[in-house]
């Protein structure tokens, strides 16, 4: 259903990019047969909220310009109405209205007057639509109930990838402080969408972090978080600190939170010993870092083959700590972006700079605005430019730079083809703009340059002008092969991530198979468990039946015991005394056995002699009867 609805990709850009930068390069544009505006009737009823809100009396003229308004900026894919007074009433007519429509991917309310009641009329939208992947709730008066609401409205929202609920400054500043904090780090356990998430200016303090970064714990989806203007400080990096290599944050946005150099070495120290490092950009603008706070930064640097981007702008660190980044890039092979503006660097820390600008060949943007840095310090940086280097940017807007330093740089735009933008806006140029346009005619390469407020001559501004116009079409014109090529990669990797995606539907084709089957094992087992259950009741009935006729019966033998117990008593006296007596006839009649057996060996004896003393008698006898029988 949300791939029906949202362009291939789109959700992946969003979690990538500003919604700005994908209205900015048309990537919400659709075709004219596509496009699906509002309903008048939707308008309408909007309207009336809206006017209920702002307590307006309903005018026709008025109506019919909100129309046009509506038809203007809520067609397409983007649905943007900020700073238009819109209130709770307002909030239940929105989320009437987009409940049914699932063509808008990016909503925009930024500057309204929604506060925590229309902000819980909202929730039930968030729970249900499967379209919206990024929601801007800029200063919209938001506070720890509206936070609540939309929070737990989000727990299992599966498309929404951005949401801004940043303060601007004015009167309907958001402010969720520690009360939202809470909810929000209950959705960050939960979610597993989330991948961009901004909470600038809403109050949190040091508790508010310490709250949030229970919920940054284990999760993987949330990569942007933007916690500037909080006022955190050094204890609030100190809960970071904790939990940083347990997120897959690389976009990490600390602006104005006061830190100072305790909180940077609390978070260099735990960014030196991270075995897997995520971040990529970092934002430390405004923090009152010092020398000490750029050497603990550059210590770190020195580990971390990860961040690419450092933005350490307005913290006065001076020349000294200058002087700490230029020794960092003159070994840094991973920092492609730095901005080093307004920190009261002067020449000699831009001179630092300079000398290693040859020797790095990652950096590739150099802010150096709204410093001190003169003549002597830009020439010593343009020098370091024609060595072969890569810079492709370099800001030296709002310094002190005069025609001398001016000379020098035209000297390096004659030969230099890798810088595309310079800013040198707000300097002391004046007659070197002449050389600098003759250096235009040389350099194709360049195709943006800010050189206003400097004294150039109209010709000099004209001709770079020109020069500037004609490298951007020619810019244009080259990228067309290098583009095509571009274009054949992706269709490549676009085929591969079809692929993908047609492995992993098949394989959710198989999880809900495999769900149904474990639906049916768990409906046969609750059938078993059931049978068992009625099993062995019944073998408890008849348990419980046993044991009562156990018990009477174990109640009549105890009665007959007590009854008959003095009787068994003298009856086994009795058998005792029986035994007694058998065992002495028993005695007895061994005794005579004996007796028999030693008469029967004496009878045998005597048997014997008597045999043996008659036997010559015998034959004797027999003799005489035979010799009588003769005669």
């Amino acid at each position: 259903k949300v791939q029906k609805n949202i362009p291939s990709g789109l959700i992946l850009a969003a979690s990538y990019t500003s919604a700005e930068e994908l209205i900015e390069k048309n990537l919400l544009e659709v075709d004219e047969e596509q496009k699906i505006s509002l309903t008048y009737e939707d308008i309408k009823d909007l309207f009336r909220a809206k006017c209920a809100d702002q307590n307006l009396q309903y005018i026709q003229e008025r109506e019919d310009r909100f129309v046009d308004l509506i038809q203007k900026n809520c067609s397409g894919l983007l649905f943007s109405l900020k700073e238009h007074g819109l209130g709770d009433e307002a909030a239940k007519s929105l989320t009437k209205i987009l409940s049914k429509n699932n063509t808008y991917t990016i909503v925009d309310l930024c500057g309204n007057r929604l506060r925590d009641t229309g902000c819980i009329e909202l929730a039930p939208l968030l729970e249900n639509n499967t379209s919206i992947v990024r929601l801007d709730l800029r200063s919209n008066d938001v506070g720890g109930k509206g936070a609540k609401a939309l929070f737990n409205a989000l727990l299992f929202n599966q498309t929404l990838t951005s949401l801004d609920l940043s303060g601007l400054s004015g009167i309907n500043r958001n402010h969720i402080s520690t009360k939202g904090a809470k909810h929000l780090s209950e959705l960050l356990q939960q979610n597993q969408t989330l991948c961009q998430l901004n909470l600038a200016s809403n109050g949190m303090g040091s508790d508010g972090i310490r709250i949030l970064c229970r919920g940054l714990v284990d999760n993987f989806s949330l990569t942007e978080l933007d916690i500037s203007s909080n006022n955190i400080g050094s204890a609030g990096c100190e809960f970071l600190a904790k939990v940083l290599d347990s997120t897959n944050l690389q976009k990490l946005i600390m602006e104005r939170n006061q830190i100072g150099d305790k909180g940077v070495s609390i978070m260099c120290d735990k960014m030196k010993n991270m075995l897997t490092p995520t971040l990529t950009y970092w934002d430390l603008t405004e923090n009152k870092i010092s020398h000490e706070g750029v050497l603990s930064i550059c210590e770190m640097l020195k580990i971390d083959k990860c961040l690419k981007t450092l933005k350490i702008e307005c913290n006065e660190f001076g020349d000294k700590g200058a002087e700490e980044f230029a020794q960092l890039l003159e070994i840094n092979k991973t920092l492609k972006k730095l901005f080093l503006g307004e920190n009261a660097i002067g020449d000699e820390g831009a001179k630092e700079i300079g000398k290693v600008m040859a020797l790095n060949k990652t950096l590739k943007t150099l802010f150096l605005n709204n410093n001190l840095i003169k003549d002597s310090g830009t020439k010593r940086i343009m020098i370091g430019l024609t060595d072969g280097t890569k810079l492709k940017h370099l800001d030296l807007s709002f310094n002190r730079i005069g025609d001398r330093a001016g000379v020098e740089i035209a000297r390096v735009l004659a030969t230099n083809r890798s810088l595309k933008t310079l800013n040198l806006k707000q300097n002391e140029l004046k007659e070197s703009g002449e050389q600098i346009a003759e250096a235009m005619r040389k350099n194709f390469s360049l195709t943006s340059m800010d050189f206003s407020f400097n004294d150039f001559s109209y010709k000099s501004f004209s001709f770079i002008s020109e020069a500037l116009k004609r490298n951007d079409k020619l810019l244009k014109s080259s990228e067309v092969d290098r583009l095509k090529k571009k274009i054949e990669e992706l269709q490549d990797t676009e085929q591969r991530l079809i692929e993908v995606n047609d492995s992993l539907t098949q394989e959710k084709e198989e999880e809900v198979v495999l769900y149904k089957e474990l639906e049916e094992s768990e409906t046969s087992l609750s059938r078993v468990r059931h049978n068992s259950q009625a099993h062995l009741e019944s073998l408890q009935d008849e348990l419980e039946s046993k044991k009562a006729e156990t018990f009477e019966t174990e109640k009549k033998y105890r009665f007959l015991v007590e009854r008959f117990g003095d009787e068994e008593d003298l009856f086994v006296e009795q058998l005792r005394e029986m035994d007694e007596k058998t065992e002495s006839e028993r005695r007895k009649v061994e005794d005579l056995r004996r007796t028999k057996i030693a008469l029967d060996k004496e009878v045998t004896d005597q048997l014997k002699l008597l045999s043996n003393e008659t036997a010559p008698l015998l034959e004797q006898l027999q003799q005489e009867e035979n010799n009588y029988n003769k005669e």
